[in-house]
């Protein structure tokens, strides 16, 4: 395709004419000297007016297809010239999606590749945001040395990349309960599982121990079921994610990005620990991950968590009396959200009401605390409910309850 076809074209034959009949007329060295060094210029010019970039194929590497947020991303696109002229110059615009444009000092790359035939260039996309990504096109645009024929080719080569959140490391997690600690080791759980009683029995998971299997109930039923012990029941962490617009103000949110960093590396210390773990996300569609301890549990959050945005009109006090209900017996339910006022309290105090295990964390960034929201934390306090304060994006890799009580005895003035 050439761009703009007919004056390119009709400048090329006029002077390629116009050369010819010099040297025809004037004769000499000099003007058909003129003529043929001219020549081979028209030739290059109408070679690609007529053919273009139609033989030249790119195609994109990048190397990874799974990042982290916050992560480079190297792309590469490797372009290969099956002709044997040359290209003086070459501009080649990747298409991104808007998010990672923003990101690069790319996608638009000029080269002068001349009589390679196959050749590359890279770019990079520097600290990438979590999401989802899909791009598509590549648009490649070319012309001769006087600038009289341009030639350009869309190529259709799809990408897709997966960002998951950000996460950091957490050493120790204790809110009442010493067994969320970094510092249980796996002889004192097989230890306590002797003297303790078994009170039920649960669905097998890939990575449960034979010892633990209940024979007596897997007998009765259609497939294998493992024992519960009493010690057990507090090893599930169930979080709940507020996804609430109304909470946030923005479907993208700084808040709501620490709330998904905090999740996946709450997730990510329970797993890693043998704790089952779960999640609730309700947005536009309800997500409900059950509690599960195999080392795949931790994708699918991941999975979930690159996706999510803050885009859910149902109430989350609503969400959390619908799922509470299901949780297995004595699992914790760990709420991530930047809300704390009254119905909060209330909810909290419900679930304690209820003898159900909860946690609280406040996502509330670097403001300051209003007098109302120190008297919650206060009401909290009373009632026994852990409170964890996430001020910023990097959080203490030691989340202790007795840190947090510390700052509930400043009552305001």
């Amino acid at each position: 395709m050439s761009s703009p076809p007919s004056r390119g074209l009709f400048t090329i034959l006029v002077l390629l004419f116009a050369t010819y009949v010099f040297g025809k007329f004037q004769g000499g060295f000099v003007s058909w000297f003129i003529f043929y060094a001219y020549l081979p210029v028209a030739a290059v010019s109408l070679f690609q007016y007529f053919f273009g970039l139609s033989g030249v194929t790119v195609t994109r590497k990048v190397d990874k297809t799974r990042c982290v947020a916050g992560e480079a991303l190297e792309v590469t696109l490797v372009i290969h010239n099956p002709y044997r002229l040359p290209l003086v110059y070459l501009v080649l615009k990747d298409h991104l999606p808007a998010k990672l444009k923003a990101r690069t000092s790319g996608p638009e790359l000029v080269v002068h590749p001349w009589f390679k035939r196959a050749f590359k260039v890279t770019y990079q996309i520097e600290n990438l945001p979590r999401g989802s990504y899909q791009w598509q096109r590549l648009e490649l645009l070319t012309g001769n040395w006087f600038g009289l024929i341009s030639c350009s080719k869309t190529v259709e080569e799809k990408q897709t990349l997966l960002v998951y959140p950000r996460y950091q490391e957490i050493v120790s997690w204790s809110f009442g309960n010493d067994l969320h600690s970094g510092m249980v080791r796996a002889a004192r759980v097989k230890k306590s599982e002797e003297t303790a009683s078994v009170i039920g029995a649960r669905d097998y998971a890939p990575g449960d121990r034979l010892a633990r299997i209940h024979w007596k109930a897997s007998a009765k039923s259609a497939g294998l079921k493992t024992k519960e012990f009493e010690h057990q029941v507090s090893h599930d962490v169930m979080l709940f994610l507020d996804r609430e617009r109304q909470a946030y103000g923005d479907a993208e949110h700084p808040l709501f990005e620490m709330a998904v960093s905090l999740a996946a590396s709450l997730a990510r210390y329970a797993l890693k620990h043998r704790f089952s773990c779960g999640l609730v996300s309700y947005g536009q569609t309800p997500v409900v991950l059950p509690p599960r301890r195999e080392s795949e549990q931790l994708y699918r959050i991941f999975e979930h968590l690159a996706h999510v945005k803050a885009d859910a009109t149902y109430a989350f006090g609503n969400t959390v009396l619908r799922e509470v209900v299901h949780l297995p017996r004595g699992t914790t339910a760990v709420m991530l959200s930047p809300v704390l006022n009254k119905q909060m309290v209330m909810l909290l105090a419900d679930l304690s009401y209820r003898k159900m295990k909860a946690a609280f964390f406040w996502i509330k960034g670097g403001r300051e605390a209003t007098p109302a929201e120190h008297q919650h934390l206060l009401l909290l306090h009373k009632v026994g409910i852990p409170v964890y304060t996430i001020a910023s994006a990097s959080f203490p890799s030691r989340l202790s309850r007795s840190e947090i009580d510390a700052s509930f005895a400043q009552t305001p003035s």
